[in-house]
């Protein structure tokens, strides 16, 4: 929601005095210095192929990058906290992990289990092990940099969204360059024009979506105070590799049968959001029930901040009827400074608070009795 103020998990550029960020920017060299040795000789042979697939994943960035704001309903991650996830997905996720132990793990099920067995199942096996762990350690890394807890599972489905947005990036290259080495290097930005139609226009990039379950889960675990929280937490855990097992095995071979796939994605993802709303609603709730959270701030304007877009759509349209079109401006700004003062009394932000319950009880506040 664009009213909000408040942002979550800024990352410094320089902060030599944290050992968290010397440790997260000699993983990012490090994975970099990985990449380069996986896709460095694909850049040298075939430097248009590079460029095309550098200016494709850029609208592929800019394309997720824009889809991933629209969850933000309940907080902001912030733009360094959005590229240091990115960074990490992109490069250690990519680099660290997937290129160096995909190829060994396949490697050792071809030598111990059987190299038919590795053909078709290696990259189903493989893959969602090294990657999903990977880019899931970019929450770590952030939260660890940033020096701020994961208030609500979506901060942690977020930032495992970013990571998985950086990583498909990386991959689609590498597949470029894969394509234009098995065509003999003919007409190599024809081929990488064909692998990012593929992953990013037909298939989506849904390594994005198997990161996110994989956060939202893992933020189940750490935010989440119901007793449902580890059987969800762990659903969701589960189901990201296992998409990802699926994707990439011989079952989806078929076009009919990726399609189909494909369809039932979304409604998975639907679902997910709905207990991440939820999870939402209740810190929202909780953390301003606390003694003192709301001031004189009448508590009914708590029920006002409904928890899904389409509940808080049809609620302003109720207030658009009743009151006018022009109460509507009003309605928002109450969401989102209702939404940030809750952030600023779980984050222990005592002036931010108290700056914004001032505001909002001279604006709320019923007027004192015997006045007009």
């Amino acid at each position: 929601m664009k009213e909000l103020t408040r942002r979550r998990f800024a990352v410094p550029i320089f902060a030599p005095g944290r050992v968290a960020w010397w440790a997260l920017v000699a993983a990012l060299l490090w994975g970099a210095a990985q990449v380069w040795g996986g896709l460095g000789i694909g850049v040298i042979d075939f430097p248009a192929a590079a460029v095309t697939g550098l200016l494709l994943g850029a609208l592929v960035w800019l394309a997720w990058w824009l889809l991933l704001r629209i969850p933000q309903l309940w907080g902001r991650v912030a733009r360094s906290a959005s590229w240091t996830a990115a960074l990490w997905g992109a490069l250690v996720a990519a680099g660290a992990y997937a290129l160096p132990a995909n190829g060994a793990m396949i490697t050792l099920l071809a030598q111990h289990v059987s190299v038919d067995l590795a053909q078709a199942w290696g990259a189903a096996i493989a893959a969602p092990l090294t990657e999903e762990t990977g880019k899931a350690l970019a929450i770590l890394a952030v939260v660890l940099v940033a020096r701020e807890r994961l208030r609500t599972p979506m901060d942690a489905a977020l930032l495992a969204g970013f990571a998985g947005l950086g990583f498909t990036v990386t991959e689609d290259i590498l597949y470029g360059f894969n394509i234009a080495y098995l065509s003999f290097g003919e007409d190599p930005v024809a081929s990488t024009l064909i692998v990012f139609f593929m992953r990013a226009v037909l298939f989506a990039s849904v390594s994005v979506v198997f990161s996110a379950l994989v956060g939202a889960g893992v933020g189940f675990w750490i935010t989440d105070r119901g007793r449902l929280r580890f059987p969800v937490g762990l659903a969701l855990v589960v189901a990201g590799p296992l998409l990802h097992m699926l994707w990439n095995s011989p079952l989806l071979v078929a076009l009919p049968a990726r399609l189909a796939f494909l369809v039932a994605v979304p409604l998975l993802v639907w679902a997910a959001i709905r207990l991440v709303r939820g999870a939402e609603h209740r810190w929202f709730e909780r953390t301003l029930a606390a003694p003192g959270a709301l001031g004189r701030i009448p508590v009914t304007y708590v029920d006002a901040v409904k928890r899904s877009w389409w509940k808080r759509r049809s609620y302003r349209n109720d207030v658009a009827r009743t009151f006018g079109s022009q109460a509507l401006a009003a309605q928002r700004r109450l969401e989102a400074e209702l939404t940030d003062l809750a952030d600023a009394v779980a984050a222990g932000d005592q002036g931010a608070a108290a700056q914004l319950r001032q505001g909002l009880e001279a604006r709320l506040a019923p007027p004192p009795p015997g006045t007009l």
